[in-house]
């Protein structure tokens, strides 16, 4: 099999023998005196350049992949910890035959239910509007004739709680406060660097143990690492928990349940 390195000698080899050529072809002057023409002596260094070029990136490519030649595993890390911060999306819609009655009424609920989550211990900064819609219906009799028209305005906010302990009561008023939609609970940390650090151990010593067990196999000695990446998210993953909610009765049970957060990485390994 050819290699990069045979390649380059062999291109430039052949460009110097090209070039070799190149001179010999001449033209004859008036006074009957033989020189090379301008063109030959460009065309020349071009082809030179371009040799040396091809030679110094095919050598550089040829000693990396010496370099690289090793156990090459992957490894995987995952460890799991207790959200600290839960987002929760709650609305309301408002139907009437005048679109400026819906909007009143969307606009009041919506004071209500802000003044009921920061009573609950949510500051005033994590709620923000999420959706704001108007539409028009038109309604149908059972003959398919067109009747009355009405609009809906749907209003929401996404309320971030930092006590996940909260959650349930923050739902709880914000539904007595006139929310009639209450979905979209996300749970978070805060800072998963502490978590994301473990997972890293983790993985490396997964393709550690996996490079050991590959090199006995093959009967030789595992080096040091000589080429290490990282790929996968680092970031927490809710693994879900039960979310339950009992309208009638306006309580609120949420369980965080955990994260997980997983962290993959490719080593090489030298070969002793």
């Amino acid at each position: 099999m050819t290699t990069a390195l045979g390649t380059a000698t062999s291109i430039a080899t052949d460009t110097r023998a090209n070039i070799a050529m190149s001179t010999n072809a001449t033209t004859e002057s008036a006074g009957g005196r033989v020189a090379p023409t301008r063109r030959s002596t460009l065309r020349q260094a071009a082809m030179l350049g371009l040799a040396l070029l091809a030679f110094s990136w095919l050598s550089a490519s040829a000693r990396a992949q010496t370099a690289l030649t090793g156990i090459v595993v992957t490894g995987s890390g995952t460890v799991y910890g207790e959200p600290d911060v839960a987002t929760v999306e709650l609305g309301f819609v408002a139907v009437a035959a005048d679109v400026r009655q819906a909007l009143t009424e969307a606009d009041a609920v919506l004071g209500a239910i802000q003044q009921a989550v920061v009573a609950s211990g949510v500051q005033a900064g994590d709620v923000r509007t999420t959706g704001f819609y108007v539409w028009r219906e038109q309604m149908y009799d059972r003959d398919g004739n067109p009747g009355e028209v009405r609009f809906q305005v749907r209003h929401a906010y996404q309320v971030t709680v930092r006590d996940v302990a909260k959650l349930g009561d923050v739902i709880s008023a914000a539904v007595d406060a006139g929310a009639n939609e209450v979905g979209g609970i996300q749970m978070s940390v805060s800072d998963p660097t502490a978590l994301a650090g473990a997972a890293r151990e983790l993985a490396m010593a997964d393709a550690r143990a996996k490079a050991a067990e590959l090199a006995a196999l093959g009967g030789v000695g595992l080096g040091a690492p000589i080429g290490i990446g990282e790929f996968g998210s680092g970031s927490p993953v809710w693994g879900g928990g039960p979310v339950a909610y009992d309208a009638m009765s306006a309580m609120g049970s949420v369980e965080a349940g955990q994260l997980a957060v997983t962290v993959q990485v490719q080593v090489t390994f030298a070969i002793d």
